[in-house]
């Protein structure tokens, strides 16, 4: 195991248990084989995006279900995670997105809206919506927006 990705890991897991509870959140759980599933299919959305090893994807969004599946997507699809509070000022979110070179976010449409300054001043690619309820594939409700990953400056 100690050669496995996280990413195996936890597919391995699937295999093992998949009724057993990955996560629990606010009453919610979510099963492995469930889980697996929802990544699996937000992680084929990333790579056709373009994204993959070497990149990062920002996920900027309260701790929860929605969140973990985001993160074994990233995983999944090769790339790192840098995971940023919504609860932070424009500025330091702005400052993040732009320090760690993300080039695709991970977000909901509430939060989105909060944060279009912090994001306009990064250089992102892609914005994609946890909660965008015009695309809906086994229970990931993701569809991207692409953006002119420029301030307007």
């Amino acid at each position: 195991p100690d050669q496995q990705t996280l990413a195996q890991l936890i597919t391995a897991q699937v295999h093992r248990t998949p009724d057993a509870v990955a996560g629990r959140h606010r009453g919610a759980s979510l099963a492995y084989a469930d889980l697996n599933q929802r990544a699996n299919v937000l992680a084929h959305h990333l790579i056709d995006l373009g994204v993959g090893r070497g990149d990062f994807v920002g996920v900027l969004d309260e701790r929860g279900l929605d969140f973990l599946i985001g993160l074994v997507a990233i995983l999944k699809a090769g790339a790192a995670f840098i995971p940023i509070d919504p609860g932070y000022p424009a500025d330091r979110v702005q400052h993040m997105l732009s320090d760690s070179g993300v080039s695709t976010l991970l977000t909901r449409s509430a939060i989105a809206t909060r944060c279009r300054a912090a994001e306009a001043g990064a250089e992102l690619k892609h914005v994609v919506l946890f909660d965008d309820r015009r695309e809906r594939s086994f229970g990931i409700t993701a569809r991207s927006i692409t953006s002119t990953g420029s301030s307007g400056n």
